[in-house]
């Protein structure tokens, strides 16, 4: 008895999925809403609002030190960029180069503060924080802390 084996020969096609790539200036979006705020130079929680205004995202808050924050991504210096202003005018300019600005450290750029110079902040489930150690006129440090719920 003579036994023919045949061979069959299975194709698979893999399709190549190709995923949207997440722009920069999209990583800032989940900022925008409204937000309850809290921070250690406040005697009471604070709104923050949170706004796309086509390049920048606008954070204005109603704090003790109310402040208002242009936040976006610059595509010539390939960073994040942060600039803001107090109630009184003065005015911080602050950068980052990693890729997910809500989970990055910050580094300041203007003025020159060398008892400040960078700041962490934390982005996850509608909840933004902040920590920024510092060294006050004593020289003793500290640490400035912020937290957000999204509304």
């Amino acid at each position: 008895m003579k036994m023919h084996l045949s061979r069959t020969v299975v194709t698979v096609a893999v399709a190549a999925v190709t995923l949207p790539a997440i722009s920069p200036a999209s990583r800032l979006t989940p900022l925008v809403g409204s937000w309850t705020c809290s921070d250690t130079g406040s005697t009471k929680p604070y709104a923050a609002s949170v706004t796309d205004e086509g390049r920048w995202i606008l954070w204005r808050d109603t704090g003790e030190d109310a402040n208002t924050i242009y936040i976006r991504w610059n595509p010539s210096m390939q960073r994040y960029v942060v600039a803001n202003i107090d109630g009184e005018g003065a005015v911080e300019v602050s950068t980052t180069s990693d890729t997910d600005p809500l989970n990055a450290t910050w580094h300041v750029r203007f003025p020159d503060v060398p008892s400040s110079p960078m700041f962490t902040v934390k982005y996850s489930s509608g909840t933004f924080s902040l920590a920024r150690p510092y060294v006050d006129r004593k020289g003793k440090p500290g640490v400035e802390r912020l937290a957000c719920r999204k509304r």
